[in-house]
């Protein structure tokens, strides 16, 4: 797999080593009627389908987590989210840095459902990971948050898409990345308002931090607006922690590692504020800094 994109006027090529081996398929369907947990632990190569069933009227909150190590794995996970159903997802990949993850993710937004959704990248050598938001019934919400770290040589694809599809639909995609070591990232964000979705608002924000003068990122907003009676908007940044900041917090006696730490917390957790504040910290915690 190779995607290549422009970089500020530098060319960046992403390849991707995927392993040959067979995937073991398995499709699931779940109808969801109450809080639920998907704990992925991978020791092995798999391809799994996940169909997830949010009756209307819910309010849900779903947790899937990737853990352990894998050579491939390929997973979809297709999300129906009925009539007036509130859902919170969160989406956690701690995988080790030996792994290749595909990860894609499909929600259907019904009338009047509302999604909150965070996606928090950690792990992998290598990873493609793309969410869908499909807006299909009138008065649909969905904020669609992504926090990442990558360092070392990882290689994330991080592709985020909302979809109107209908009218007085409303959408906020939010992405905040870290990047240190020899890391590479392409992210693409694309808000797209259909002809016959008048009355809807889609803004996409993307903040990026690189922490070294190797790391790449490459961040790609779109819009795509077929109507004209909308609101839309987009945004994107990439900084560096400067010597004005990291004094504030030395002045206070703060080593410098322990500065750059901190100050990396704090970018993220914009990002991940449908979590406690106990859980955000958890998270944080358990990353290896160095």
């Amino acid at each position: 797999m190779i995607q290549e994109k422009l970089k500020y006027g530098h060319s960046v090529r992403l390849q991707f080593d995927i392993p040959k081996v067979d995937l073991k398929e398995e499709e699931i369907t779940i109808e969801v009627d109450k809080d639920l947990v998907l704990s992925h632990n991978l020791n092995s190569s798999e391809r799994k389908k996940i169909n997830l069933n949010i009756k209307p009227n819910m309010n849900i909150t779903i947790v899937e987590e990737f853990k352990g190590e894998t050579q491939l794995s390929d997973f979809s996970t297709k999300i129906l989210i009925g009539e007036n159903a509130k859902v919170n997802y969160q989406s956690r990949q701690e995988l080790s840095n030996n792994s290749t993850l595909i990860q894609n993710n499909l929600f259907n937004l019904e009338t009047n459902a509302k999604l909150k959704l965070l996606n928090v990248i950690l792990g992998c050598k290598q990873l493609k990971h793309k969410t869908t938001v499909s807006l299909d019934g009138e008065g649909a919400e969905c904020n669609n948050n992504v926090a990442y770290l990558s360092k070392e040589e990882q290689k994330f694809i991080i592709e985020t898409s909302n979809i109107h599809n209908a009218k007085h639909t409303s959408s906020n995609m939010l992405t905040k990345g870290v990047l240190d070591g020899k890391s590479k990232v392409v992210n693409t964000g694309v808000v797209r308002i259909e002809p016959h979705a008048w009355g809807s608002n889609g803004y996409q924000t993307g903040n990026h931090l690189l922490l070294s003068k190797t790391a790449e990122i490459n961040p790609i907003p779109e819009l795509e607006i077929g109507n004209h009676d909308v609101k839309c908007s987009h945004g994107v940044t990439v900084s560096r922690i400067n010597d004005e900041k990291m004094f504030y917090f030395r002045s206070r006696g703060i080593p410098k590692e322990q500065a750059k730490i901190m100050f990396v917390k704090g970018f993220l957790s914009s990002a991940m504020n449908s979590l406690e504040q106990k859980k955000q910290e958890e998270i944080l915690d358990q990353v290896n800094w160095k």
